[in-house]
């Protein structure tokens, strides 16, 4: 059935809107509303601080009916029977302390523990387990994602396995916490994604189909954008065509967690990736027979790597670990090479079978697919280590090759390789993603600016909105789709084809993005260039990832001696190191700098007394004036801050001691005077910053006094969702400066900076007129640049005891 005239006339109104890149007026970044985003960036899915929290207001008396539409610890219930659902109030208010969500806690607890066990890269500090269980901890609402286009997952539904697939709606949330009074407030590195079929399982009126489904959404994003934040709470749920209408919690498929398990700082980091960070991804579907609880299920393309590598009993991350279940690596070899299968994997619509799959999996940050952990079709030494060759891959795939299919997205055997691992939760979760997620949430109003995420979503979140987009607007026009139309990208980089609607960004091929060097460029499908003006710069070098580069400022001038990246030609933000990843087994991989040289003596490998400094010989010449360059560097630097130091020695001593953590090292300015287009003005942390929050953490200082105390000025990348930050960076809130109020906010700070940092020290000069008259005297709107483990809420260390 064909959609009548006004359903078109939107249609066609935001279409026409999207493609000629119309940037109406939009509330202010750090605003309630949430950053500006350009026309051609939005996309099917709901964001605003204001509006989620709307939705996730919780009833004081845990009355799930007076409470908003989308509270956790409601929806969670709804399967479960009458008798034992809980008032989610008190204690209860944390979900995790109902009955229903008791064995998604245990189960955190024991990856926890048993992650938390030293290994062998340095020493970890685990999230703490308490954290899910305390009263004062609770799961915010950050966001509502459209996922019509993954129509291609057919995991079964216990009880409705006949039901409509029309893809998914998922719901995501943060898990959150107040300590000391609420002197301790942060979010935690803990994603909850509660996932909807599209269409409900009663279909009701007006949502019966996915024509229908698809029609709300395409008139809720024709809305205005500058609609109040009740209005646009009133229009998502109104029963005749608000898009959250529909969902109701006794539709829930699965929960999806993900969680940073512990970290390693730069200082204990002995991978040298400047910090390692391990996450853990689970899923939880309801069970409902026997326990009727959430109980762990399998993971979407996750494959059980231990059993189908020759243990029977496989490991922590199998589905009824030390059960012995043998797989057939033989067997998933010759699923791997059905044609139809292969297909699959070219357009991005695979769905492993089931009886593949792991029930757990674990990735690690930073380096992306540079890392083995992070590729479950990790390209081994061996074949006996190997869950499928290079040579196997090749043989099945000019024997699928004829008249009637060919592939569009694939040609060599890395190109297979690539799209399994990014099909792979683990791959995904660390291709152009912010530390490990895809939609953080953007932060509410009232969290500090030093600890606020400006965009709700990665580089690759916002790349693949237009994509979305016009599969939501065709399903809308009445059209059914076959798998070729439900073709997805790369996760590290947007179609090509979409060059036209992402016109402007630097989301494809700009800035920061990903890229291939010769010879791979010419072997792969991937036609992944650098825009111009760029080069495909190769930051880390690595067989994980062959040929995969970053596209950076071209030279102009002579690099040097075998240098990776020039002097000149320089911006701020741009890398200033290159290095080598090693992988001595699968999940062990080391970092080696190649450039700078690394200076010998001393040992590279003596970390107490090793010199991991960017040489001043590689920073850009002519500083603005009154400002200096800064390299920051990716490997940790002990260094002397002794206060027996003489000055002006000892503020460079003091701003280079105890430093690292950046990955590829990061160009910067010292002061925010004369800043460069592309850099803005942020407060990044400072000598003695990381000895603040374990104060925090002993109940000793306030979470605020560090962020006031312990940080400096200074020149940084500028972020928006149309130009995203490096990989392993993430784009935060900007400071709040502008023209009116700069002055006297540099004089606050100055007061509260006293007797802690000298007022000669880098990074304490006023921010300049220029800057601050930027945006005709408004600010710079844009966010900041920076290691995504500077930020509070996305380490698992420094928080503060719950006990």
């Amino acid at each position: 059935m064909r959609r009548g005239r006004r359903g078109l006339t939107l249609i066609a109104a935001l279409g026409a809107a999207m493609l000629a890149g119309l940037s109406p007026a939009m509330p202010q970044a750090g605003s309630d509303a949430g950053a500006p985003l350009p026309e051609k960036l939005r996309g099917p899915f709901i964001a605003r601080p204001d509006v989620v929290q709307r939705l996730d207001h919780l009833d004081p008396g845990g009355d799930c009916d007076k409470s908003g539409k989308l509270v956790f610890a409601c929806l969670i219930q709804a399967l479960a029977k009458k008798s034992e659902q809980e008032a989610p109030s008190g204690p209860l208010s944390n979900p995790f302390n109902l009955r229903v969500a008791g064995d998604i806690a245990k189960t955190i607890a024991a990856d926890l523990a048993e992650l938390d066990d030293g290994g062998e890269d340095g020493d970890r500090t685990a999230l703490n387990a308490k954290f899910f269980t305390h009263p004062l901890s609770r799961i915010e609402l950050v966001g509502i994602v459209n996922r019509i286009d993954r129509q291609f997952i057919k995991d079964l539904v216990p009880g409705a396995e006949d039901h409509d697939r029309c893809g998914e709606i998922s719901v995501i949330y943060r898990f959150s916490y107040s300590l000391h009074a609420g002197d301790v407030q942060s979010r935690l590195p803990v994603t909850m994604n509660v996932v909807f079929p599209a269409v409900p399982r009663d279909k009701p009126a007006g949502a019966s189909n996915c024509r229908e489904v698809a029609a709300r959404w395409v008139a809720e994003l024709a809305r205005p954008v500058d609609r109040s934040a009740e209005q646009v709470v009133a229009d998502l749920t109104d029963p005749a065509s608000g898009v959250l209408a529909p969902l109701t919690g006794t539709d829930i498929e699965r929960l999806e967690l993900n969680m940073q398990a512990y970290r390693i700082k730069a200082g204990s980091d002995r991978t040298d990736f400047g910090s390692t960070a391990e996450y853990v991804i689970r899923v939880f579907r309801w069970d409902p027979v026997d326990k009727r609880r959430f109980v762990v299920s399998y993971l979407t393309n996750q494959i059980d790597r231990a059993r189908l590598l020759g243990n029977p009993k496989g490991d922590a991350n199998s589905c009824e670990p030390g059960k012995s279940k043998p797989m057939s690596k033989a067997d998933f070899q010759a699923y791997l090479a059905r044609p139809e299968v292969l297909s699959d994997i070219d357009n991005g619509t695979l769905n492993i079978e089931q009886k593949y799959l792991a029930c757990r999996a674990t990735t690690v940050s930073p380096g992306g697919p540079h890392r083995s952990k992070n590729q479950p079709f990790w390209n081994a030494p061996t074949a006996a280590l190997s869950i499928i060759t290079d040579a196997q891959i090749t043989a099945a795939m000019n024997a699928a090759l004829s008249p009637t299919r060919q592939f569009s997205f694939m040609k060599s055997a890395d190109d297979v390789r690539t799209r399994l691992n990014e099909l792979a939760c683990s791959g995904c979760h660390q291709a152009r993603a912010i530390a490990g997620f895809h939609f953080p949430g953007a932060d509410r109003a009232d969290t500090a600016a030093s600890n606020a995420v400006l965009l709700p979503g990665s580089p690759h979140f916002f790349g693949d909105q237009p994509r979305r987009l016009k599969i939501l607007q065709r399903l809308a026009d009445g059209e059914t789709l076959v798998r070729n139309d439900l073709a997805a990208s790369y996760a590290a980089r947007p179609l090509n084809k979409l060059q036209a609607e992402l016109e402007g960004t630097e989301l494809i091929g700009g800035w920061g993005g990903a890229c291939l060097m010769e010879p791979t460029l010419t072997q792969s499908q991937r036609k992944w260039t650098c825009r111009a003006g760029l080069t495909c710069t190769p930051l880390f070098k690595s067989a994980n990832a062959p040929g995969l580069g970053t596209c950076a400022p071209k030279p102009d001038g002579p690099a040097g001696d075998a240098a990776c990246l020039s002097r000149t030609g320089r911006q701020i933000g741009d890398a200033m190191q290159c290095g080598t990843v090693t992988t001595k087994a699968y999940g062990v991989d080391r970092y080696l700098r190649t450039d700078p040289p690394r200076e010998t003596p001393p040992d590279w490998t003596d970390r107490s007394n090793r010199k991991t400094l960017i040489p001043d010989e590689r920073l850009p010449p002519g500083a603005p004036a009154d400002n200096t360059y800064y390299a920051a560097h990716q490997e940790f630097f002990e260094g002397n801050d002794s206060d027996a130091t003489p000055k002006p020695l000892l503020f460079v001593n003091k701003r280079n001691a105890q430093t690292g953590g950046f990955p590829s090292g990061m160009l910067r300015l010292s002061e925010c005077k004369g800043l460069p287009p592309e850099a803005t003005c942020g407060l990044l942390a400072a000598t003695g910053f990381n000895k603040c929050l374990a104060q925090v953490a002993e109940g000793e200082r306030k979470l605020g006094d560090c962020f006031v105390q312990r940080t400096a000025y200074s020149g940084v990348r500028a972020c928006d969702a149309a130009t995203p930050c490096r990989d392993d960076y993430i784009c935060l809130r900007p400071i709040g400066y502008d023209a009116a109020n700069g002055h006297e906010k540099f004089l606050k700070r100055q007061a509260g900076v006293a007797g802690h940092l000298d007022p000669e020290d880098f990074g304490q000069k006023e921010p300049d007129g220029a800057w601050l008259g930027r945006n005709a005297g408004k600010g710079d709107p844009r966010g900041l640049c920076i290691p995504p483990y500077f930020v509070f809420q996305f380490r698992s260390d420094g928080h503060p005891s719950p006990d």
